[in-house]
C-alpha cells in the first residue's frame, strides 16, 4: 500500500500541511495520501474535510526541473493534465474546469492546488478526489455517483507514477491535452467577477486560457484575459 516514496497516512489534518512540515528531511519526489483528513483546504483557502472514506487527499512534492524551470504556466497545465488523465482512466471522460478542477457531468469531482516553495524550486501539489457522495453540496459529484468502485491505494501509486513521468513527457502533448479538456470551450459561461469588476457582464464565452495561464473571455466581439481571482466560471445550476 505504501513504498518509501508514498506513504499513507490513516488520519491527518491536511496532507498538504504534513507535506510542507517535513520537505526539509525527505528526499524528492515524495508523496502522501489519506482516506481521513480533518481539516484540508483547497483554492482560496476553502475547506475540505474528508471523512473517513469519503474521499482521497493526495499531496505531493517534486523539484522543478526543465523543461518547466522558467516556464511555471506549462508546469501547472502538464500537472494538471496528467492527473486528469490518470482519474479518467479510471472513472472514464473528465473535463478541466480553469484553472484546474476535474469535471464530471458538469460538477467537480476533484481539485488541485499547488504551491511553489524554497525559492520557486520545489513544487507542492495538493489533490482532493471525491469518493462517495457529499450531502448539500450540488455543484460536487464522486466516484460512487458515477458507479466507480474505488481503491484508495491503487489510485495514489497511480498517480504518484503520473506525476513522476511529467517532465519526461513533451510539453507540447501535456499543454495540447490540458487546452483539449477545457470544460465550456468556446461556449457561453456564467461568470462570477471579484472586487472591482462588478460591472463587467455575468456572461462571456470562454475562449480558453492564454500563455500566461488566464482565461480569455469574449464579451461584446472583444477578447481579455483575466487571472484566476479576478474572474470565476460558474457551475450550472
Amino acid at each position: 500500500m505504501s513504498s518509501s516514496k508514498l506513504q499513507y497516512l490513516k488520519q491527518c489534518t491536511s496532507t498538504q500541511d504534513h507535506l510542507k512540515n517535513v520537505i526539509e528531511s525527505i528526499n524528492l519526489p515524495f508523496a502522501f495520501y489519506t482516506d481521513h483528513q480533518t481539516n484540508g483546504y483547497g483554492q482560496h483557502d476553502s475547506n475540505w474535510k474528508c471523512p473517513k472514506g469519503s474521499g482521497l487527499a493526495f499531496s505531493m512534492a517534486l523539484e522543478v526541473e526543465p523543461p518547466y524551470k522558467e516556464d511555471l504556466v506549462n508546469l501547472n497545465k502538464a500537472v494538471t493534465a496528467a492527473i486528469t488523465e490518470c482519474i479518467a482512466s479510471i472513472a472514464g471522460p473528465i473535463e478541466i474546469k480553469w484553472p484546474n478542477d476535474l469535471i464530471v457531468r458538469d460538477k467537480k469531482l476533484g481539485g488541485i492546488i499547488m504551491n511553489l516553495v524554497n525559492d520557486n524550486s520545489i513544487l507542492l501539489i495538493g489533490f482532493g478526489l471525491n469518493l462517495k457522495k457529499i450531502q448539500n453540496t450540488p455543484i460536487a459529484i464522486s466516484l460512487e455517483e458515477i458507479q466507480v468502485e474505488a481503491d484508495v491505494h491503487a489510485i495514489a501509486q497511480s498517480l504518484y507514477h503520473a506525476l513522476t513521468q511529467v517532465r519526461s513527457l513533451p510539453v507540447n502533448r501535456l499543454k495540447h491535452t490540458y487546452n483539449h479538456l477545457l470544460w465550456f470551450l468556446n461556449k457561453e459561461v456564467s461568470l462570477n467577477w471579484a472586487e472591482g469588476y462588478g460591472n463587467q457582464s455575468k456572461i462571456g464565452i470562454f475562449r480558453g486560457v492564454d500563455e500566461h495561464g488566464r482565461a480569455v473571455i469574449e464579451q461584446d466581439g472583444e477578447l481579455k484575459s483575466y487571472q484566476h481571482g479576478q474572474v470565476r466560471l460558474k457551475y450550472p445550476k
